[in-house]
């Protein structure tokens, strides 16, 4: 994830498609398919040093609330399968802004939510979840 052009290392990370879409029906039955709303969302969890780094890029750009939408990529590599994840134009958000267990021997996370807002939406390994507009 590279918020502002700043690499920051994710301790978890989630991200959820939700698709509208249903079928047709005619005569109450199944006739088709009709597309719907879609949209993702999802979170991210850092430790306190790369949540110091997404303050300080908030705080370049005047608050959390003015950070510029940002691209995310996510790579995994688990037992030789390795796998790309982008996510376009999301919006970073805070929730849970305090959340410490005082006597917890766990590393302290911040979890920010984020939701995806540009066209370019979400694509798998190079493979967009929408349609390419004027393809």
């Amino acid at each position: 994830m590279e918020p502002s052009g700043i690499e920051v290392e994710a301790e978890e990370v989630s991200l959820s498609i939700e698709d509208g879409g249903s079928e047709a029906m005619d005569a109450g039955r199944p006739n088709g398919y009709l597309d719907g709303d879609v949209k993702a969302s999802g979170d991210i969890s850092v430790d306190l040093e790369n949540f110091d780094l997404i303050n300080t890029a908030a705080k370049n750009a005047g608050s959390f609330s003015q950070m510029p939408l940002q691209d995310f990529l996510w790579f995994a590599d688990v037992e030789g399968f390795e796998e790309k994840v982008e996510a376009f134009g999301c919006k970073l958000y805070l929730a849970d802004v305090v959340n410490h267990k005082p006597a917890g021997s766990e590393k302290l996370l911040r979890k920010i939510p984020y939701k995806v807002t540009g066209k370019d939406f979400v694509k798998i390994n190079g493979v967009p979840y929408l349609p390419v507009e004027g393809a």
